[in-house]
């Protein structure tokens, strides 16, 4: 190793030593003179190695790293007194790499091995509390996924939902649809934001997680347990998508990918394009991004075509996607910084085939859902997403830390056409249109001895509304299902038109060195009006205004008995308006706003947990229960949601291990239980398999086969759940166990060129994810298996 030197510049050596020995291009950074334990630091953003430098000279510490390690990437600002591993740690959060510590004075930089958890208890998080906070001072369970993880597990994965389904402890595994449907985070529904900015429309669609492409996500948040810190939803949690930065030199990327079917390669081909360009230039940064994709046909492990709407919900089969994102910032000066950004996503669906109706004569369960050629449709399922995001952030008023931040969305979903003969009196389309705009100012006072006060105010204006599309029915049945000739359009839910207003503070104690407590309070105001409105069954609801005022809290705490491990609890409560258009939509003749169940939907929350990490060891565990006075769990297509008491309770835990220099493995554990009280007599009924999915369980273990090469092999497994004997109602089917297998791989061709691949399903299991055991529909047409053999591979490549 190369003998340490004030030098701030790494030593070059031939490619071969770089590519074998971390001391290859080793920085070595220290300081004349000593340094008392505890630094007062106030440095702006930067790149890492300059970071690193200064840091290094500040604390009077060696720090060793590979020049390739830090190229490319910004550490954060950072204000404060640190130690010099705390302040090491803090700068090198979110950048996929570890700080590894010989002794107090020495310690060295390496990249992160793969984690379902977050990397490090460090990694600094921003969802959990509005305000920048790294993870092991949250008191609650938290996962963070960084952009290289997650395109490492794309390479696999047809989206996000079931991306994240395989990673995060807690949720659901995904459907291989569009739809979030069944997909709950702790059993109740998440918020699911883009950089703070709610996708969740008061007409959930179930859409929330596909309105973005990969290429625009720098990171996801995942804030496991009620949280009201945004406002109306997170009743299970919050999975807050944060975009993409500009980094301090001008780069840009290409990646060209492709996907198809190994069971049936011709018909399933996918391709692939995304460009991002990005850079700096004085006060000014920006980046800019374009993605196209156009997706094959869904074959099983049988080769037969997966039906384009598997369960109901909406299917990603023969769609064609593009995604727009820009983000431009200045920074006048180190303390300002304002921020302008846009995103826009457009996905259509273009397959000529349709459910075939004919499963539907053979008893459920008996005969998998069918796809069939000749479908005559109009306007394509489609889903529309833009979203203006304009931020402004002071850090250093003399009130302490200003972020202003107003936004504006606007959304159109697009479901399949279905036989709504039953419910809404004929062949029918129905689609969603949805206008949100809002704003938000915080502050975040300094009240000294490491007090910090939150406090702000959030508003928001909504208008949703539902409406469905009518089809000729006698062409409908002539063609089997095939031929779709529109007769007439109505509305389905009314205009909502929802105002929110949100005052909240959020106080943060550190007691002594080893506590730290958090607690505040939100005040939810908030009126929804509505029209008199006729029903799709020609019943009357009167319009009206439903206003609400509520108050929710939170307090919790952590306990750091040493670096390697610490404890927490957490008492919080999340906050939800109800899902009106379920309720209006069937309103009893002559009903009105004021007579309907309308109640707010609040949930209390407790959880316990632990987090740890020591050597190449590092695992989590949590328990939790939530309940809730007015919990809501849908009672199917054409019936109002059941309101009724609910607990839930469950456990997590996850693990990981570098088991060798070049072996890592690791898995998580979810386990859900709940009930409800429907009839309010004191007999609780188990909550059906929709709103509480069966055991979860991941593992993986991951080879560094060269320098350059890394391969993965990760599994999930679905449990069994069967409370309900041969109940059919719906949500009641037993949901019977099944298990994947999927090969991840990833190779450097050169410094800036990266190849992955990676097959999901490697084994060609013939599976039914629980949407599908579940019957949707109540009939064949929703029994869709689930894709066999995926094989993907992408190429990126920076220039």
């Amino acid at each position: 190793m190369t003998r340490p030197t004030r030098s701030l510049r790494p030593v070059r050596r031939p490619l071969s030593i770089r590519l074998g020995t971390l001391a290859a291009g080793v920085l070595l950074a220290c300081a004349a003179h000593a340094q008392s334990p505890t630094l007062a630091l106030d440095l702006p953003a930067r790149p890492l190695d300059q970071a690193l430098s200064d840091l290094a000279r500040q604390a009077g510490v060696q720090v060793l790293f590979t020049s390739s390690l830090a190229q490319g990437k910004t550490a954060p600002a950072l204000k404060g007194s640190y130690t010099a591993r705390e302040a090491l740690e803090r700068v090198l959060a979110g950048s996929g790499l570890v700080l590894r510590a010989h002794d107090d004075k020495t310690f060295t930089v390496e990249p992160a091995p793969p984690s379902q958890e977050s990397a490090v208890l460090s990694e600094v998080v921003v969802s959990a509390t509005r305000t920048e906070a790294a993870v092991d001072e949250v008191p609650a369970a938290v996962t963070v996924i960084r952009r290289e993880e997650l395109q490492r597990q794309l390479a696999a994965q047809p989206n996000l939902t079931d991306a994240l389904g395989k990673l995060v402890p807690g949720l659901a595994p995904g459907s291989q649809s569009l739809s979030t449907y069944g997909q709950t985070l702790r059993g109740r529904g998440v918020a699911v934001l883009i950089d703070g900015v709610p996708q969740n429309p008061v007409r959930n669609g179930s859409r929330n997680l596909t309105v973005i492409d990969p290429s625009a996500i720098e990171r996801i948040e995942v804030i496991r347990g009620a949280s009201a810190a945004y406002g109306n939803g997170g009743t299970g949690g919050i999975i807050n998508i944060i975009t993409r930065r500009a980094g301090d030199k001008p780069e840009f990327t290409t990646e060209v990918g492709t996907s198809f079917s190994l069971t049936h390669p011709v018909d399933s081909l996918g391709l692939r394009l995304a460009q991002t360009a990005s850079g700096r230039k004085g006060m000014f940064d920006y980046i800019v991004s374009a993605a196209v994709e156009r997706t094959g046909g869904y074959f099983d492990a049988e080769g037969d075509r997966i039906p384009p709407d598997p369960f109901g919900q909406g299917g990603m089969a023969d769609s064609r996607n593009w995604n727009v994102f820009a983000k431009a910032g200045m920074e006048p000066d180190r303390d300002q910084r304002v921020e302008l950004s846009f995103e826009r996503f457009d996905s259509e669906q273009h397959s000529d085939h349709a459910n075939d109706p004919a499963v539907n004569a053979e008893p459920p369960l008996t005969t998998k859902a069918r796809a069939r050629s000749g479908l005559e449709l109009d306007e394509r399922p489609e889903s529309e997403n833009t979203v203006v995001n304009l931020e402004y952030r002071h850090r250093d008023l003399p009130v302490g830390e200003l972020r202003a931040q107003a936004f504006y969305r606007d959304y159109l979903t697009r479901y399949s056409p279905f036989d709504g003969r039953s419910a809404v009196g004929g062949i029918a389309q129905s689609f969603i249109l949805s206008e949100n705009q809002g704003a938000r100012v915080e502050l975040s006072s300094h009240l000294g001895g490491g007090t910090q006060l939150l406090w702000g105010i959030d508003v928001t204006h909504e208008e949703t509304q539902q409406r469905v599309t009518y089809f000729d029915t006698d062409a409908w049945l002539a063609s089997g299902g095939l031929v779709y000739n529109k007769t007439g359009e109505r509305g389905w839910v009314p205009l909502i038109k929802l105002d929110q207003q949100a005052f909240f503070a959020q106080l943060e104690v550190p007691l002594g060195e080893r506590w730290l407590v958090r607690g505040g309070a939100r005040r939810e105001v908030a009126e929804a009006r509505v029209d008199d409105f006729v029903t799709v069954r020609g019943n009357l609801l009167r319009g009206g205004t439903a206003r609400y005022a509520e108050t929710v809290y939170n307090l919790g705490a952590v306990y750091t008995p040493n670096d390697a491990i610490n404890f927490y609890g957490n008492f919080s409560q999340g906050y939800s308006v109800p899902d009106f258009g379920l309720v209006f939509r069937y309103a009893p003749n002559n009903s009105s706003v004021d007579s309907l169940d309308l109640q707010p939907q609040k949930v209390d929350a407790v959880e316990f947990g632990t987090r740890w990490q020591t050597g190449g060891w590092r695992g989590s565990a949590a328990v939790f229960y939530n309940e809730s006075e007015f919990g809501t769990t849908s009672g199917g297509l054409g019936r109002p949601p059941v309101r009724a008491p609910e607990r839930v309770w469950g456990v997590e835990a996850t693990l990981d291990a570098q088991l060798a220099a070049a072996w890592s493995a690791g898995g998580t554990l979810t386990w859900v239980e709940g009930v409800n009280e429907p009839n309010r007599d004191g007999d609780w009924d188990r909550l059906n398999n929709f709103r509480i999915p069966p055991l979860k369980l991941t593992a993986y273990v991951e080879h560094r086969t060269s320098p350059d090469w890394t391969n993965r092999l990760q599994a999930l497994y679905s449990g069994n759940r069967d409370h309900f004997g041969n109940d059919t109602r719906f949500g009641f089917r037993e949901v019977e166990s099944y298990a994947t297998l999927d090969w991840l791989s990833e190779l450097r061709v050169t410094k800036d060129a990266l190849l992955r691949f990676g097959i999901d399903n490697v084994l060609n299991a013939q599976y039914y994810p629980r949407e599908s055991q579940l019957l949707w529909s109540g009939n064949n047409s929703s029994y869709s298996a689930a894709r066999g053999a995926v094989a993907h591979a992408s190429y990126v490549v920076k220039w």
